[in-house]
């Protein structure tokens, strides 16, 4: 048996050491987070398909008033004429940003601890359910974790060796950030003020960190400012907001680090699981006060004990802060969080270092060590394979469905974007986009013969409100189509003057 043990474990140091290999990390990566990207679309990612087919300066304007940035879009919409409209070539501007930002992330761990947290640390943030849905989502989220994992890199190799160069990496990744999605100037924010607490150990090197953070979020400032004027739904600061929930904050934490998925972190289960975390948090705390001086060549380190867990939790404190005083919405979804998963790996694996170490004390605990990461991969994992087997496909399956009776509809009604991708390339019924029902519009089509009414949402809207209220007495229901988050209804009108 003890043989037995020490040939898996020799196997497993010869793995280890094949995989911390960047090239192999980035094709690793490439490979696992196109498992499952031929799914079917999100309401997002029609969006930006059905941007994609404008012309640039009416693209640029649309996500502008839509509060986006156009950069990711521009980039989308020059892709789709190389690599078509398929799913998964939708997906590939974001499964290669995710690939990358998992390589720069493990070479930028690599250097500023070790290689075994580097492995269990990128292991982790790739195997995130969050990760992989920024992955596999035709949206900007997995350029921010690409520019935060620059700068972090970039920023390690200037501390390090000096390079001056390094610099331009950083203010690269800045540009880039902000561009992707406004919300990673809270992480860029951060990043800087830790730069700034290193000028009393060498002023040199932390004022050019920090001015290479600093003057290009200043430069993009302007951008933010048209963007924030140009925004519909944009609104001023104004007073608190009333009855803000305290647990909030802690929910979208949750769903951050393990996963945005109804199996594991929401509902009372994500209470135990944030106290293990916080268990792993407080030891990772304690052995990076111990071991921080040992664990990189820097010196003076730039990346302290304080500057990680600053790294992790200041943007969600600037959340919070944003939330109460302008009454928004931000602390409703982990993508306002992806510049923190890195931080959030890296304190998962130093916590797990801890408990690592204290395990070999024995020969029984040498060997079992190795359980420890194991059982934390296994969490992540069970959440986003779980993610896999449910998301998507709604609307592809039931488009394809309705265009088998759209020859009796006059026309679709409801939200319609996900049909203009099924359908575009068949014949079907005119699509008329109303994301509440409006009686006019209603009577107008109903006047011309049956009509689909058309709803893709996880959530009931006023639509299904309208289905079950009003249409019942006017309409009959002919045929009625459902798959997850997607449903469509066949009305016809009733004839009331026997009623």
């Amino acid at each position: 048996m003890a043989l037995m043990m020490q040939f898996l474990l020799r196997i497993r140091e010869q793995v280890v050491t094949a995989l911390s290999k960047p090239g192999v990390v980035i094709i690793l990566a490439f490979l696992w987070f196109s498992v499952g990207a031929w799914r079917g679309l999100t309401v997002d990612e029609y969006t930006t398909w059905n941007n994609t087919r404008k012309p640039l300066g009416e693209l640029v304007a649309n996500r502008l008033r839509a509060g986006h940035l156009p950069t990711f879009f521009a980039l989308e919409r020059f892709w789709v004429l190389l690599a078509g409209e398929s799913e998964f070539a939708l997906r590939m501007p974001s499964i290669l940003l995710a690939s990358l930002s998992v390589t720069l992330a493990f070479l930028f761990i690599r250097d500023r601890f070790s290689l075994p947290i580097a492995c269990v640390a990128t292991l982790l943030l790739a195997t995130n359910q969050v990760t992989v849905w920024c992955a596999q989502n035709a949206r900007p989220y997995a350029g921010v974790l690409l520019s935060i994992a620059l700068i972090a890199w970039a920023l390690e190799r200037y501390f390090s060796c000096g390079r001056r160069g390094a610099l331009g990496l950083v203010a690269l990744g800045v540009v880039l950030g902000i561009s992707f999605y406004a919300a990673t100037a809270l992480s860029i924010v951060t990043l800087g003020a830790i730069c700034g607490t290193r000028f009393h150990k060498d002023f040199r090197r932390a004022l050019g960190a920090t001015l290479a953070l600093v003057i290009p979020l200043l430069i993009m400032f302007l951008p933010l400012l048209m963007l924030a004027q140009q925004q519909e739904k944009f609104e001023d600061f104004g007073a608190p907001a009333v009855g803000f929930d305290i647990k909030r904050p802690f929910h979208l934490l949750a769903r951050t680090v393990f996963g945005d998925y109804r199996l594991w972190a929401r509902g009372f289960v994500r209470w135990p699981l944030l106290i293990g975390f916080c268990v792993l948090a407080v030891k990772a705390w304690q052995w990076l006060g111990k071991n921080q001086a040992e664990t990189s060549t820097v010196k003076p380190l730039w990346l302290t004990r304080c500057g990680v867990f600053a790294w992790m939790f200041l943007p969600l404190v600037g959340l919070v802060v944003t939330e109460i005083m302008t009454s928004s919405n931000v602390l409703s979804h982990p993508r306002y969080l992806v510049h923190s998963l890195i931080p959030i790996a890296i304190v998962e694996a130093v916590g797990i270092k801890y408990w690592v170490d204290r395990l070999r004390g024995g020969n029984l605990g040498k060997q079992a060590s190795w359980l420890i990461p194991a059982a934390v991969v296994v969490l992540n994992l069970s959440t986003t394979l779980a993610w896999f087997s449910t998301n998507g496909d709604g609307p592809r399956v039931v488009a394809a469905r309705m265009l088998e009776k759209s020859a009796t509809a006059a026309a679709v009604l409801g939200t319609t974007h996900p049909l203009e991708y099924e359908w575009r390339a068949a014949s079907h019924p005119p699509l008329i986009a109303q994301y509440i029902p409006q009686g006019d519009v209603i009577e107008k089509v109903s006047s011309q013969g049956p009509f689909f009414v058309f709803v893709y949402n996880n959530r009931l809207t006023a639509w299904d409100d309208w289905l079950t209220t009003a249409a019942v007495r006017r309409y009959a229901v002919i045929e009625r189509f459902e798959y997850r988050d997607a449903r469509a209804f066949l009305l016809s009108p009733k004839d009331l003057r026997h009623e």
